[in-house]
């Protein structure tokens, strides 16, 4: 079809004077990133390719260098990933905006060639279905050419007779997205990240009643997927932090050019979006990175609520008062949308601690500041395919450090690193008989799940209080039932308990992955980790083993590192009942110790597998708490332990709690 530039470029055409100012403010926000940019482009020139943007999710760390023709459908060292990340074209928008920064038509040189290159010789998708045109990759490269293109639109090898085969090639895109629709779309980031790329083209390219058609196709879709993956609590149902900020992101987008073409979406499917956000703004870690959980990896994540902030105007949303654009939303935001993000006010989200409670996710936060304490709890489903079998999971972060971590991914390759960062020891948790929940086969099936139970979070008299349980190990010949009950007793305190139901003898573990950056130490019960800030503690359970083993950390894709873990375990028959204490500012004073709870004013101790007496002396402090396993088994009396007095399951005295009743966290 014959298109005259003027018309391609009719709804995002930038004045001159526009453009110089975005250079500026490039040039003074991110001099860094630009000139990684312009580096990257050079090397794209020479055929050089490299995978290490920000939100690159497969990347690379070593360059892949074609010496002559172009290999499309390439495969290094096995991995589909690079050969689809590959054909997804991000290194378009680095040729691009090396020029918008450079005027220089060699970028612009090195772009044709490569897009001309790929039509020539990838323009009949039959048979590259599953390589240069899988269609995740179809609706992320048509997307990416748009916004690419844009960019270069000035200069005058852009010529209407290069658009018009451009849009006949798009249109092959979009054609292939939209008879291939079907509910799968709806029920993962696949059919978010095809359909945002067809909304992109059915909006952006010249209109008419074929092109119309595709952008009411893809909001179509993308209303219904909101419908379906986004859960209440506003998480994405794959369970992945990187996939939910990669949906939301391109929901953002779809936003962001609705409204530059006058399109209306209905109202509660922005609500949803906005609904996600606030589910990242919760899910962040203090210094801005997502939680590493199932498919993830460390990535930055406040571009995500820097984009939604902006386009929500929500003050909630922005992650610092100091918050300003980061590189790739300067040249979505443009200065106009800079200077609202400047002018929102900060303000702290409604709360610093709760559960989204239909995906799992606990949060106990200290505070909103960048050296808050955190501990992220974690059980909620598997998450489908992108998911690990995290069941129970505990991350910890001290004064903004990484204490104990969600190792990560690694890789999607079939191969032992695959399952090795998956699996259950792989997570901060607890194990019966060394088995594994889910029965992994290949890199994202499983032919068995789990059910959970969760208790609501609760906070009273200072406390809070997280309970939550699994099927995992129900599946045993003599099965188990096991929970696992967190106290958060004091700024500084964390008690863990574990507990398992059964008649059996088994053999049980625990894991305590910690960060690559810290030194850890283990002696006797107690494991000191020292970082930058500061010296944590976990004192762990007298009544088990320990041993401090070398494992692996992958903070991205396709790297890894080594770091430290410590692994408890024990043998033993019927109920268990195994604690562990997690400390900040660890101090050689503190203690923990068990004893027996009886009927008030009698002498005959309860079994310890129905309830138990745990004290804790940290510092100038004494808690104590009693802890039930089994509903009060007894004529109407009251608990008592150490001189204190209470009815229920849970229940913390703590130093200026009554001795009498105490603080019920549970009944």
């Amino acid at each position: 079809m014959a298109i005259k530039k003027c018309d391609f470029f009719q709804l995002f055409y930038q004045p001159t004077k526009e453009k110089e100012i975005i250079k500026q403010l490039i040039m003074e926000l991110d001099e860094k990133e630009a000139n990684h940019v312009i580096k990257t482009a050079n090397d794209v020139l020479n055929h050089s390719f490299l995978f290490d943007m920000e939100w690159d999710m497969e990347r690379t760390h070593e360059p892949v260098v074609f010496k002559g023709d172009i290999v499309w459908d390439i495969l290094p060292k096995d991995d589909h990933e690079f050969t689809w990340q590959f054909n997804r074209h991000r290194f378009l928008m680095c040729l691009a905006q090396a020029y918008f920064l450079t005027s220089d038509e060699k970028y612009v040189e090195g772009f044709l060639e490569l897009i001309k290159d790929f039509m020539r010789t990838q323009g009949d998708p039959t048979d590259k279905r599953n390589t240069t045109w899988r269609i995740l990759e179809i609706g992320i490269r048509s997307g990416n050419w748009l916004k690419s293109l844009y960019l270069i639109q000035d200069s005058p090898l852009i010529t209407d007779e290069l658009l018009s085969e451009v849009y006949d090639f798009l249109v092959l895109h979009a054609e292939i997205i939209f008879n291939e629709h079907n509910p799968y779309c709806y029920a993962g980031n696949w059919g978010v990240l095809e359909n945002h790329g067809l909304f992109l083209m059915g909006t952006l390219l010249p209109q008419n009643e074929q092109i119309v058609s595709y952008r009411k196709q893809a909001l179509e879709v993308l209303e219904q997927a909101m419908n379906i993956q986004i859960l209440p609590d506003g998480v994405q149902v794959e369970q992945s932090p990187m996939y939910h900020n990669e949906v939301l992101r391109c929901m953002l987008e779809v936003i962001l050019f609705a409204k530059l073409a006058d399109i209306p979406l209905k109202d509660d499917f922005v609500h949803t979006i906005h609904k996600m956000a606030e589910a990242t703004r919760y899910l962040l870690k203090p210094n801005g990175t997502e939680i590493a959980g199932s498919d993830s990896d460390t990535m930055n994540g406040r571009p995500v609520l820097q984009l939604a902030a902006t386009i929500f105007e929500d003050s909630k949303l922005k992650f610092s008062p100091t918050e300003d654009l980061s590189y790739d939303n300067i040249w979505l935001l443009l200065e106009s949308g800079r200077r609202k993000l400047i002018a929102l006010p900060y303000r702290d989200p409604d709360r610093t601690s709760l559960a989204l409670w239909e995906s799992g996710h606990y949060l106990l936060r200290s505070s909103w500041q960048t050296d808050a304490d955190l501990l992220h709890f974690d059980c909620g489903s598997i998450g489908t395919s992108h998911g690990h079998s995290d069941l129970l999971h505990m991350d910890w972060v001290v004064e903004g450090e990484d204490v104990l971590v969600d190792p990560g991914r690694y890789t999607y390759v079939d191969k032992p690193e695959r399952y090795q960062f998956k699996n259950l020891k792989a997570h901060n948790t607890f194990i019966v008989d060394e088995t594994q929940p889910h029965k992994w086969f290949g890199s994202f099936h499983s032919n068995s799940g789990t059910t959970q139970m969760k208790s609501p979070f609760l906070q009273k008299g200072g406390y809070s209080f997280i309970e939550a349980g699994h099927s995992g190990f129900m599946h045993l010949d003599n099965p188990v039932w096991v929970t696992r009950r967190i106290i958060h007793l004091s700024p500084e305190l964390y008690l863990v308990v574990d507990d398992s139901y059964t008649s059996g003898t088994h053999t049980y573990e625990q894991y305590y992955h910690f960060d690559a950056g810290g030194h850890v130490t283990l002696s006797d019960n107690v494991v000191l980790f020292k970082n930058k800030k500061n010296a944590s503690g976990v004192i762990l359970d007298q009544d088990m083993s320990f041993q401090l083993i070398d494992t692996e950390q992958a903070n991205f894709y396709n790297e890894k590192i080594p770091n430290k873990t410590v692994l408890c375990k024990k043998k033993a028959t019927g109920n268990q009942t195994y604690l562990s204490l997690l400390v900040k500012n660890f101090s050689k004073t503190t203690t923990i110790r068990r004893g027996p709870v009886v009927l008030r004013g009698r002498e005959n101790p309860f079994k310890k597998d129905m309830v138990e007496g745990v004290t804790i002396h940290h510092k100038d402090e004494v808690y104590r708490i009693i802890l039930g396993k089994v509903e009060m088994a007894s004529v109407v009396d009251l608990y008592e332990y150490e001189g204190c007095l209470g009815c229920g399951k849970v229940i913390v005295f703590g130093p200026n709690d009554s001795t009498t009743g105490g603080v019920v966290l549970s009944w």
